[in-house]
C-alpha cells in the first residue's frame, strides 16, 4: 500500500509526526473540560408570570389560559403543560428535538407581547431549563447558636467571597433569620389618635431620606447641596412625628414599639439536626464544574470564621464527576493492559507486543487533539467511548503485524515483508475500520436525550479507530522494518543522516527522531530476551490450549462444511430462540444511576405550620444521621427545589430530606438508609413523600399517569383512585398525586354598600388588611454596609388570631371605629393548592418510582389496571413519564440500527467491489444478536438505551472478523485455490489474529463490566452488550461464516 510504503521509506517523518501527536495530545488532554455528561440541550421553555395575591383559579383564568392561547401556535411546539399556583403561573413549552432554541425564544417572546394580561400581573419571564441551573455545591453554615449572626456572616462574608470566584454565576443564601427593624403598631392606641397603619408607613418613608439638591456657587467655590435625613439609629424611628393634635404631638413611639427583629421565616435549614444557613453556589453556563468547584474550595479554605462556626459542604457535584471520570480512565488503562497481556500470550515476544501496544497511547492522544478541536469534554460518554475502543485500537495493528511476520516467514526481507504484509491486509483493515465508523452516521437521526448522549461517544470511538488505522498502516510497518533490520544485523539497520547535512535545532531533532526509536527498540528486544525463559514457563498452559485448538479447528471446520444444513439449521434455531428471549427481556429507559446522594420531597397536610414541618424533617434526619454509612443528613423546611430554575414560592407544609452517603457507589447501603426513612415516614399520619436522586437525564418520574377532567372535584377523586390502583402494583413506590388542597384561607367578602357609606372601596380596605397582617417595608435602615427593611404592621397578638382580625379597624364613622367584621364577612375555607393543565386541558399527574422491577412490565400492568377503571363522562387517563420517553427513544434507536446495518453493507460492498461477499459477512450480525440476548439474560441486564447504543456499535465491529476471514479466502480463490480448501486455509491462517483481536477487545471491556466505582451502572450495560455479542459471534463466525460462504458461493 502506498501509505505503508511511504512510511517505511521515511521513518524520520513518521517518528516526528508521532512525536508531534504525543506532545499536542498531552497539551490537549490538559486543556479538555471535565464534566459528568455531555452538554445536553433540553428543548423546552417556561413562561413564568406573577399575579400577586391571586388564587389559583384566578391565575388560571386571567394569566395561564391567555398565555397558552398566545404561545400555542409557535412553530416546533410538541407539548405544552402548565401549573397555576397562588400568585404565579408557569407554562412549560416542549419543542421538537433539534429546534433552535434561540429562534424559539424570539418567537415565544413575540407571541407574549400580544397577550393581554391583568394590570396587576408582572411582565412574563422566559426561562430555559439547563442542568447547570442546579447548584454545583451546597454548603451549610452552622454553630454559634445565633441564627441572625449566621445569616449575616453567610451574606456578608461567605457570599461576597464566593461571588468573586471565576466561573461562579451566583451564590444564594437561605435559612437562618433575616434581620429587620420591626415597628409593631398597637391598634387601640392608633385608633385613639385617628391614624392607620398606612399613615405610619407613609410617614416613615417621608422621614428617612437623603436627597441631592443640586449645587451652588459662592465666589470661587462650588458646593453640592444634599438633604441628609436618613435614620442613623433605630431609636430615631420612635421619635418620628406622625401627627400634631391639639393635645400634643403624636410620635411613632406613642402608638408602636420599635425593635430589631427577624422577618417571618420561609425556610428552616438543618444539618445533622442543628439549624444552619444554606449557601448554594451556581456556576456560569459555559464554566467547567470541576474547575469552578476547585476554585471555590480554595477560597473556602482561606475563610476566617469564628471557632464555634463550621462550614459543611453537604453536596459537591465535582467530587462525583472526578471520581466517575477517574474510574472510567482506570477501566481504560486496565483494559489496555489486559489487551497487551493477551497479545504477549499469543506472540511470546515482548518487543512485538509493545510495537502493537504503541497504537493505544498514540491513538488516544491523537483523539484528544481532535476532541479539543471539536470542543468535546472529558465526560462519562466520551471517555466511555475511549474505554470501549481501547481493546479495538490494537486490532488493526495485530492484523498488519501478523501479516508482516507471515511474509518474513516466507523469506522476504525486512522492508519487503513490511511493505507487502501491510499491503496484503490494508483493504481488510480499512474496511473493518470504516464499517465501525459508518455505524455512527445514522445516530444523527436519533432524537432526544439518547441522541445527544451518543454523540460524544460516537465521535471519540470514530476518532480513535481512524487514528489506530493510520497508526497501523504507518507507525507499525516502520517500527517492524527497523526491528527486523536490527534483529537481522543488516548494514541498513536504521536510517542515518548524511554527515554535515543538518546542523542546529533541526539536526538534533532529526537525530533524536531516528536514534531514540532505535534505542527503544533495542531495549525492548533485550528486555524480551531476558524475560523469555521465565515468561515461557508461565505460558506453557496457554500454549498447550491454543495448540490443541489450532489443531482441532481445521478438522471441526471440515466437518461443518460437509454438513451445511445441520450447521445453518442449528444457527437458525438459536436465532429464533434468541428473538423469543429478547421479547421477554425487561426494559428500562436508563440504568438506575447512584451518585451517593438521594432526597425525599416531603409534604405534610395542607395548613401545617413551618415549625411543624421543621420538627417532622428533623425527626427524619435524626433517624439516619448516626448510621455509619451516612456522611450527612440535612433538611430544608419550606422548600423542595434549590435550582435557579425554581420559582420564589414557598410552601410551609413542604420540605426536603437529603442524605449523602460516605461511598457514592454503595447502592445497597443507600437502599437500606432509604428504607429506614420510608418506614419512619409511613408512621406519620397525612405525610406523603417522593423519592428522587439528583436529576441528570430526564424530567419525568419513572411512572406518570395523566388524569384529565374539567371539574376540579372530579379530577381530585379520579386522581386519588388512579393513585390507589398504581400503589397496588408490585414494585411501585412513592405514589404521589399533584392534586393538593391549598392552605386554609381567611376569605374576606366586603359589603360594597357599607364600604361606600364610609367613602371606602374594596381595594383600599384590602390594603388596610394587608398592611396590618403582612405589613409593609416602609423604608430601609442603613446598618454599616447592610440595608435592613423597616417593616410596619400590627402587633403579634392582633394579627395571629382570626377573631382579632375581625376587630381590625378599617375606618371611622361619626368618630367611632368601624371594625372589619362590620363591613365584611370572614370565613375560613380551602381551595386547590394549584391547577395543572396539559395540552390546554385541566389535568392531574400521578407519579411513582420503581424499585426492583423494570419499567416496561410495570407500565404494562398499570396500563391494564387503568383500562379497567370506570371513568366519568369527559374524563380520561393516559400513561406517560419515562415510559413514553422509552418508546420514543427505542423507536429512534431501532431506526438508527437498521440504517447502520445498511451502511455497513454499503461500505463492505464498496471495499470488496462485490455484492456477494458483504452478504456473507452480514451473517455475523444475527450471530452476535444471539450472544447479546443470552448474555443479557445471564446477567439480568434490562434492555435500555445504553444496550441499544451497544447494539449499534456492535453492528460495526462484529463484522471485522468475518471481513478478515472472507477477504483472505477471496484472495486464495483468486489465486486458484479450490473453494473448500481456500475456506479451511483462510480460517486456519486467520484463526490467531481473529482470536487476538476478539480477546483484546473483550478483555479491554471487562473492567467496565465489573461495575466498580461511580457511574459504573451507566457504562456496564453497554460493555456487557459488546462482550456478549462479540464473544458469541466470534465463536460462531469461525464455523458458520465459512459454511454460509460455501453455500452462497455454490448458488452463485
Amino acid at each position: 500500500m502506498r501509505l505503508a510504503d511511504a512510511s517505511i521509506r521515511r521513518p524520520i517523518t513518521v517518528f516526528m509526526a508521532t512525536a508531534g501527536i504525543v506532545v499536542f495530545g498531552l497539551v490537549a488532554a490538559s486543556r479538555l473540560a471535565v464534566d459528568l455528561l455531555p452538554n445536553i440541550s433540553y428543548p423546552s421553555l417556561t413562561v413564568r408570570t406573577d399575579l400577586p395575591d391571586a388564587a389559583p383559579a384566578d391565575v388560571e383564568q386571567f394569566v395561564t389560559r391567555p398565555v397558552e392561547e398566545g404561545v400555542g401556535v409557535v412553530p416546533g411546539l410538541v407539548r405544552m403543560h402548565s401549573v397555576s399556583r397562588p400568585g404565579q403561573s408557569e407554562v412549560t413549552l416542549e419543542f421538537a428535538s433539534g429546534t433552535r432554541m434561540d429562534l424559539a425564544s424570539l418567537a415565544v417572546r413575540e407571541k407574549l407581547d400580544l397577550v393581554t394580561l391583568p394590570r396587576e400581573a408582572r411582565r412574563p419571564a422566559l426561562l430555559r431549563f439547563d442542568p447547570s441551573l442546579d447548584p454545583i455545591m451546597r454548603l451549610r453554615l452552622a454553630g454559634g447558636g445565633n441564627l441572625k449572626r449566621l445569616r449575616r456572616i453567610a451574606e456578608q462574608t461567605v457570599q461576597r467571597d464566593l461571588e468573586g470566584v471565576a466561573g461562579v454565576a451566583a451564590v444564594k443564601v437561605s435559612g437562618g433569620e433575616e434581620e429587620e427593624i420591626q415597628v409593631e403598631v398597637d391598634a387601640a392606641r392608633l385608633n385613639a389618635v385617628g391614624l392607620t397603619v398606612g399613615d405610619v408607613t407613609r410617614r416613615l418613608g417621608e422621614e428617612n431620606i437623603n436627597l441631592a439638591g443640586g449645587s451652588l456657587t459662592e465666589g470661587r467655590s462650588e458646593y453640592l447641596v444634599r438633604a441628609v435625613n436618613q435614620f442613623l439609629a433605630p431609636e430615631e424611628i420612635g421619635g418620628v412625628v406622625l401627627a400634631t393634635r391639639p393635645d400634643g404631638i403624636v410620635r411613632v413611639s406613642d402608638v408602636a414599639t420599635v425593635a430589631r427583629g427577624a422577618r417571618d421565616r420561609e425556610v428552616v435549614a438543618r444539618v445533622g439536626g442543628e439549624e444552619s444557613v444554606e449557601i448554594a453556589v451556581y456556576k456560569e453556563g459555559d464554566a467547567n464544574t470541576v474547575t469552578v468547584a476547585r476554585a471555590v474550595r480554595r477560597r473556602l479554605d482561606r475563610l476566617q470564621l469564628s471557632p464555634e462556626m463550621r462550614l459543611v459542604t453537604v453536596a459537591d457535584q465535582s467530587r462525583f464527576i472526578q471520581a466517575a471520570i477517574g474510574d472510567v480512565m482506570s477501566a481504560a488503562v486496565v483494559g489496555g493492559l489486559l489487551a497487551i497481556l493477551v497479545l504477549f500470550a499469543f506472540l511470546h515476544d515482548l518487543r512485538t507486543t509493545l510495537i502493537i501496544g504503541l497504537s493505544i497511547p498514540v491513538s488516544v492522544l491523537a483523539t484528544f487533539v481532535i476532541m479539543y478541536r471539536f470542543g468535546l469534554s472529558l465526560n462519562l460518554m466520551s471517555l466511555g467511548g475511549l474505554a470501549l475502543g481501547v481493546g479495538m485500537l490494537v486490532d488493526n495493528s495485530i492484523v498488519v503485524l501478523e501479516s508482516i511476520f507471515r511474509k518474513r516467514e516466507e523469506g522476504l526481507g525486512p522492508v519487503a515483508a513490511a511493505s507487502q504484509g501491510a499491503g496484503t491486509v490494508a483493504t481488510a483493515v480499512a474496511a473493518s475500520t470504516f464499517t465501525t465508523v459508518a455505524v455512527f452516521l445514522p445516530l444523527v437521526f436519533v432524537e432526544g436525550l439518547a441522541g445527544q448522549l451518543i454523540r460524544d461517544q460516537a465521535l471519540t470511538i470514530s476518532f480513535s479507530l481512524l487514528a489506530s488505522l493510520v497508526v497501523a498502516l504507518t507507525l507499525v510497518p516502520t517500527i517492524a522494518a527497523l526491528a527486523a533490520r536490527r534483529r537481522a544485523g543488516t548494514a541498513d539497520a536504521a536510517p542515518s543522516l548524511p554527515p554535515g547535512r543538518w546542523t542546529g535545532f533541526l539536526g538534533w531533532a532529526a537525530y533524536l527522531a531516528v536514534f531514540v526509536p532505535r534505542l527503544v527498540i533495542r531495549g525492548m528486544g533485550r528486555l524480551g530476551r531476558g524475560s523469555a525463559p521465565v515468561v515461557g514457563r508461565l505460558l506453557v498452559p496457554f500454549d498447550a490450549g491454543y495448540g490443541a485448538l489450532s489443531r482441532a479447528y481445521p478438522r471441526l471446520l471440515a466437518r461443518a462444511l460437509a454438513r451445511p444444513r445441520a450447521v445453518l439449521g442449528l444457527s437458525a434455531a438459536a436465532l429464533v430462540l434468541a428473538v423469543l428471549m429478547g421479547l421477554m427481556l425487561p426494559r428500562d429507559l436508563f440504568p438506575s444511576f447512584t451518585q451517593g446522594e438521594f432526597r425525599f420531597n416531603v409534604t405534610l397536610p395542607a395548613g401545617s405550620a413551618l415549625e411543624v414541618t421543621d420538627e417532622t424533617l428533623d425527626r427524619l434526619t435524626r433517624a439516619v444521621k448516626d448510621d455509619p454509612r451516612v456522611r450527612f443528613a440535612y433538611s430544608s423546611a419550606g422548600q423542595t427545589d434549590l435550582s435557579a430554575f425554581a420559582g420564589s414560592a414557598r410552601e410551609a407544609n413542604r420540605g426536603q430530606v437529603a442524605v449523602v452517603m460516605k461511598r457514592a457507589s454503595d447502592r445497597r447501603g443507600e437502599e437500606a438508609v432509604a428504607a429506614t426513612l420510608r418506614r419512619e415516614m409511613d408512621r406519620i399520619p397525612g405525610l406523603t413523600y417522593e423519592f428522587e436522586r439528583p436529576g441528570l437525564l430526564t424530567f419525568s418520574a419513572p411512572l406518570e399517569a395523566e388524569v384529565y377532567a374539567y371539574d376540579l372535584d372530579t379530577l381530585a377523586t379520579l386522581a386519588a383512585t388512579v393513585a390507589q390502583r398504581m400503589s397496588a402494583v408490585r414494585g411501585v413506590e412513592d405514589v404521589e398525586t399533584s392534586v393538593r388542597l391549598g392552605d386554609p384561607e381567611v376569605r374576606i367578602a366586603f359589603d360594597r354598600d357599607r364600604l361606600a357609606a364610609m367613602s371606602l372601596d374594596p381595594a383600599s380596605a384590602s390594603r388596610l388588611v394587608r398592611n396590618a397582617v403582612q405589613g409593609e417595608a416602609a423604608t430601609q435602615f442603613s446598618d454599616l454596609e447592610r440595608k435592613l427593611d423597616v417593616r410596619v404592621r400590627a402587633s403579634e397578638d392582633q394579627r395571629s388570631l382570626v377573631s382579632a382580625l375581625a376587630q381590625l379597624e378599617v375606618g371611622r364613622n361619626r368618630g367611632s371605629s368601624v371594625p372589619l367584621a362590620a363591613v365584611a364577612r370572614l370565613a375560613v375555607e380551602r381551595g386547590p393548592g394549584d391547577i395543572r393543565r396539559i395540552g390546554q386541558q385541566r389535568a392531574a399527574v400521578v407519579s411513582a418510582n420503581l424499585e426492583g422491577r423494570d419499567l416496561a412490565s410495570a407500565a404494562a400492568e398499570i396500563q391494564g389496571a387503568l383500562d379497567a377503571l370506570p371513568l366519568p363522562p369527559g374524563a380520561r387517563v393516559t400513561l406517560a413519564g419515562q415510559n413514553r420517553e422509552l418508546g420514543e427513544s427505542f423507536a429512534s434507536l431501532r431506526f438508527a440500527l437498521l440504517l447502520a446495518v445498511f451502511l455497513v453493507y454499503l461500505v463492505m460492498a464498496s471495499q470488496f467491489e462485490s455484492l456477494l461477499h458483504p452478504f456473507v459477512v452480514m451473517f455475523s450480525l444475527p450471530l452476535a444478536l444471539i450472544g447479546v440476548v443470552f448474555t443479557l439474560f445471564a446477567t439480568s441486564t434490562p434492555l435500555s438505551i445504553m444496550v441499544f447504543i451497544g447494539l449499534v456499535v456492535l453492528a460495526g465491529i462484529v463484522v471485522n472478523n468475518a471481513i478478515v476471514l472472507v477477504d483472505y479466502a477471496r484472495q486464495l480463490r483468486v489465486q486458484g485455490a479450490p473453494k473448500i480448501q481456500a475456506l479451511i486455509q483462510a480460517a486456519t491462517v486467520r484463526l490467531r489474529p481473529i482470536l487476538m483481536t476478539t480477546l483484546t477487545t473483550v478483555l479491554g471491556l471487562l473492567p467496565m463490566v465489573v461495575g466498580i466505582g461511580e457511574g459504573s451502572e451507566l457504562r456496564a450495560p453497554l460493555a456487557i452488550t459488546l462482550i456478549g455479542g462479540l464473544a458469541f459471534s466470534t465463536l460462531l463466525t469461525l464455523i458458520v461464516i465459512p459454511v454460509v460462504y460455501a453455500t452462497v458461493d455454490r448458488s452463485s
